[in-house]
């Protein structure tokens, strides 16, 4: 919530609308996304809106790509939701959740690298393109101990090194999560204008 304030508190100093309103959905959708998970049992469906975040912040890193982006990913959607029916109806039941997290990681890998390419082709200004590069590789490494995390839980091994990854996991999950946010969260600040401000006065 702090996060997504941060954003919205950018007032008319930001980018670009476009950009705006795709940061600030994004970071809405996560308060959302975040709540689903860590406050009710619909975790299927909150990593499924987790993952409209990161379809969000594809279009946001290739705007001039954006429709045939989505186009894709609805497309990759219906392929993984094609397979769970396949085979949850007739080789073995599985649980939805499983669905969500894949194309949930595909959505998210798609997401770093196009924020690493629009760091490499400085499609964002400086300082907002490392903002956004070095945020989504936070996300990632969050993702990765989450991962961990909740297959130690699934698999319910309790041996040293599953009990030390755990408490481990457990604790870098939240370590690279906050910083992501706050990065991604400022990565729509115009700050060219806050220099113009400053050299005329009108922050003092």
């Amino acid at each position: 919530m702090l996060c997504f304030s941060l954003s919205v508190l950018t007032g008319k100093d930001y980018l670009n609308k476009g950009d705006k309103y795709l940061l600030q959905s994004g970071l809405f959708i996560t308060m959302i996304a975040d709540f689903m998970i860590l406050f009710t049992d619909y975790l299927a469906l909150g990593v499924g809106i987790f993952s409209i975040v990161h379809i969000l912040y594809i279009m946001r890193y290739e705007r001039n790509k954006s429709r045939l982006l989505l186009v894709r990913m609805v497309f990759l959607l219906l392929i993984i939701l094609g397979i769970y029916l396949v085979t949850n109806f007739l080789i073995m039941e599985i649980n939805l959740l499983f669905a969500a997290a894949l194309f949930y990681a595909v959505a998210l890998i798609i997401s770093v690298i196009k924020a690493i390419k629009s760091y490499r082709h400085k499609l964002f200004p400086y300082p907002n393109r490392s903002f956004i590069a070095l945020g989504m590789v936070l996300f990632l490494l969050c993702d990765i101990n989450v991962g961990i995390f909740n297959i130690i839980i699934l698999t319910s091994n309790s041996n040293g090194i599953a009990s030390l990854l755990y408490n481990i996991s457990g604790l870098l999950m939240w370590f690279f999560y906050l910083p992501s946010q706050v990065l991604l969260s400022l990565s729509g600040y115009d700050f060219s204008s806050f220099s113009k401000k400053y050299r005329t006065g009108e922050l003092l």
